[in-house]
């Protein structure tokens, strides 16, 4: 395990990685449902290593420190990259 602010800093980084990684994919997923379903799947998934990497367990900590960094690098992602095809 490693310490807890490595283990925010990792966090964040997994998020902002993840959601830049699925706002391009969101491109060729085939639609904005499919897209909205993989984000919710991948967000639980970042959810559950957050958890064992800080060993914060709560809502608000993960929601504050992934989740909306994740979200908004996703969106932001993926405006990027139909802008860019287009």
């Amino acid at each position: 395990m490693v310490g807890e602010e490595m283990g925010v800093r990792l966090s964040l980084l997994m998020h902002a990685a993840a959601g830049i990684a699925l706002g391009a994919a969101s491109l060729f997923l085939g639609g904005a449902l499919f897209a909205l379903f993989a984000a919710i799947v991948l967000a639980s998934v970042l959810k559950r290593m957050t958890e064992r990497l800080t060993g914060k367990k709560d809502f608000a900590s993960w929601a504050g420190g992934g989740l909306i960094l994740f979200l908004f690098c996703w969106i932001d992602a993926w405006i990027f990259f139909v802008n860019a095809a287009a």
